[in-house]
């Protein structure tokens, strides 16, 4: 057993990116994760659309935990700081976790500082299976907020197009859309602690990631201006199923503005998506559901339908600073 204090901190930067990249990888391979972390979406970590400080864990010369405090940047209005990190399966349950906790917890209270942020708070992804560090989380004053559950499904519907208004017409994303869905993203916010405020810039970093090609809008065309009214963002990325690597479909968020929800366009949205996955060759399709009961289930009727199976939960917790 290796002595818990036997490791030594350092800031991290651009430059550690390639071992950054190879520790969550190792990570999530251990954790059999069912979405993995793209290297596109790490090396956003470090970019300018956030005010973000990383550290690290180091024995010798091997990385072996990292933390990151991210928040949008001075004027988007929002005072959220997300923290997000991880410790190598065998330098678990030696108090390294503990500490890495403790140190995101200072890390975020001086950028809410500097940001001279009002009412801040920092947000914690936790997942299900984690049940010390969620203790630890609320000893040190996180208060669940909501669960993100994820859910994997054949792309293959079985589920018939939900009857909508015949104003409403679905498209694939386009350069012209983005800043309507940036706002009625931001509009969402106000409603819930999921989200993070998007500045122009910072909405930009966070779709590099996605696959513009599966992304959806749908359209109230009623009256002489089309509106967007809702949207799907999705990708496709690598998992590991039992051992065996596969390529799914992703959907990573769905949104409806409110006057339009009840409506089946949320589920004529996913019904899309699924039936163009499906035709591009790709059979199974993993998706992350928002739900604030943490006994729930995923609210869209059309997962449930098509016998969607959970693959695990994620626990939002948050810490006012």
């Amino acid at each position: 057993m290796k002595n818990s204090k036997n490791w030594t901190w350092t800031e991290l930067h651009s430059s550690h990116l390639p071992l950054l990249v190879k520790l969550i990888s190792a990570i999530e391979d251990f954790d059999e994760a069912p979405i993995r972390t793209a290297e596109s979406e790490i090396m956003t970590y470090f970019d300018d659309s956030h005010v973000w400080k990383a550290q690290g864990a180091w024995d010798g010369q091997t990385l072996i935990a990292f933390g990151l405090a991210r928040a949008p940047q001075i004027g988007s209005g929002d005072s959220t700081i997300t923290l997000s990190g991880g410790v190598l399966p065998h330098w678990r349950s030696q108090g390294l976790g503990a500490e890495l906790l403790e140190r995101q917890i200072r890390v975020a209270r001086d950028i809410a500082q500097n940001l001279a942020s009002l009412s801040p708070r920092a947000l914690l992804y936790i997942e299900s299976d984690y049940q010390n560090f969620s203790q630890l989380a609320l000893a040190r004053g996180f208060t669940r907020q909501a669960t993100f559950v994820q859910v994997r499904g054949r792309t293959q519907s079985t589920y018939q197009l939900p009857d909508i208004s015949e104003y409403v017409k679905i498209h694939p994303l386009g350069d012209g859309h983005i800043d309507d869905i940036r706002r009625i993203h931001n509009a969402t916010v106000a409603e819930s602690p999921l989200f993070d405020v998007h500045s122009v810039d910072s909405w930009t970093a966070s779709l590099a990631h996605l696959d513009r090609e599966w992304c959806l809008v749908a359209y109230d065309t009623f009256g002489d201006r089309p509106r967007v009214v809702g949207y799907l963002l999705a990708s496709v990325f690598t998992s590991v199923i039992d051992g065996q690597e596969t390529a799914d479909a992703y959907i990573d968020e769905v949104v409806v503005v409110p006057q339009w929800r009840d409506s089946g366009v949320g589920s004529a949205l996913v019904y899309t998506a699924l039936q163009n996955f499906h035709v591009a060759g790709y059979p199974a399709v993993v998706a992350d559901v928002a739900v604030y009961d943490p006994q729930g289930t995923p609210f869209a009727d059309i997962f449930d339908v098509n016998d969607f199976v959970e693959l695990g939960r994620t626990h939002v917790m948050a810490l006012n600073l």
